[in-house]
């Protein structure tokens, strides 16, 4: 048995670069961001809202996040933090709550951090039937919308659960930024799934803290390439399906081969078994009839839908300042037409007028066969 040499807590070189390549890229952007009407956190808060908030700090370095927050700094890169904001939630009369919010760069990321959110599950966290992906207990609340997590916090006392879901479906609400499902959550079989056990993973770190995933395989599924993860429980058995997708069918089936090959050295008493279908993989650790009724259940299906309303606002702005830049252009364009051609005739006049000069004096009799007939009146008066 070939001993695993992978390392879950370490993000791969491409990865790495990727991750660095778009901060600096954010960076770069940001003040174009405000103009094109791309979302921050603070967008997100209203004076009408219930709660008081004030913020407590803020940064976009994982180090400093992981610091002050729940989650590690590998998995923050990873993930691809944008900004990480701590803040102080309050009502009169009621202890402060502490708020924490994650923007990452894409609703995935925010997904896979509410998946990875440890604390709400270990104390028995149930995610609740709100219009949004919410998980709670007595002393956590998480939801995420679009790309932004939020985690609250009570420090003593119970959290005000009935007034923090009205708050939560306000900000919910708000978020512009339309909220889709990663492919394998939407192509999980619905027959018995157990919704309150489904888990996204997108890096290595964050699978490895799976208790049913085994380890061994971590280093097959490359999220480098853009691997993705969804687990999730099934009744009966409670057996756990693991769905593994990829970007296109050449890499499920490359990779597929790959994980068959890591299987060869992999020891389990009831036995793994894989399956592909399209651009995923699944896979289930049972004894084979349990197996193959949950492996027989999974259908990639490609969909194509229409999530949101295209907003014009920008495309319509640019088509108006292209249409009022091609005006200018044009009158601009005239102005300096107008311009050349009178520099050009004044030229031409100039060079023409000292031609004409020159042959006189050296011609003269030229300028006599060419002058104008005078009419002499003064030799007609009577003397």
């Amino acid at each position: 048995m070939s001993a695993d040499t992978s390392h879950p807590g370490e993000p791969g070189p491409c990865r790495t670069a990727v991750k660095w390549l778009l901060v600096w890229l954010w960076a770069l952007a940001s003040p174009l961001t405000a103009a094109a009407g791309l979302q921050t956190v603070d967008e997100l808060w209203d004076r009408s809202d219930p709660f008081a908030l004030r913020l407590v700090s803020r940064t976009d370095d994982p180090q400093k996040a992981a610091q002050a927050g729940y989650f590690s700094a590998p998995l923050l890169e990873a993930y691809v933090l944008v900004e990480f904001s701590d803040w102080s939630l309050t009502r009169p009369g009621q202890a402060p709550l502490q708020l924490q919010v994650y923007q990452m760069l894409d609703t995935p990321a925010a997904l896979g951090l509410f998946s990875s959110t440890q604390q709400v599950w270990a104390e028995n966290g149930r995610r609740r039937e709100w219009p949004l992906d919410a998980a709670t207990n007595q002393r956590l609340l998480a939801f995420w919308r679009g790309p932004f997590f939020f985690l609250i916090e009570a420090s003593g006392d119970d959290l005000p659960l009935g007034e923090l879901e009205d708050w939560a479906q306000r900000v919910a609400r708000r978020v512009t930024h339309p909220t889709v499902y990663p492919m394998t959550v939407v192509q999980l079989p619905e027959e018995g799934l157990e919704r309150d056990s489904i888990r996204f993973y997108l890096s290595e770190e964050a699978l490895a803290g799976h208790p049913a995933f085994p380890r061994s395989l971590l280093g097959g599924i490359d999220f480098d390439q853009g691997g993705e993860v969804t687990a999730a429980r099934y009744r009966p058995s409670g057996l756990t399906l693991f769905l593994i997708g990829y970007p296109t069918a050449s890499l499920a089936e490359e990779h597929f081969a790959s994980l068959q090959k890591r299987l060869e050295s992999v020891f389990s008493e009831q036995g793994i078994f894989l399956k592909r279908s399209g651009l995923l993989i699944s896979m289930v650790e049972a004894p084979e009839l349990d197996a193959r009724a949950i492996l027989d259940r999974v259908r990639y299906t490609a969909t194509i839908k229409w999530i949101y309303e295209k907003d014009t606002a920008l495309e319509d702005a640019r088509q108006r300042r292209e249409e009022l830049v091609g005006f200018f252009g044009i009158v601009t364009a005239s102005i300096l037409f107008t311009g050349v051609f009178i520099l050009v005739a004044l030229t031409a006049g100039a060079l023409l007028g000292l031609l004409r000069y020159h042959l006189l004096q050296r011609y003269p009799h030229l300028g006599a066969k060419g002058e104008m007939i005078r009419l002499d009146l003064d030799r007609l008066k009577p003397s």
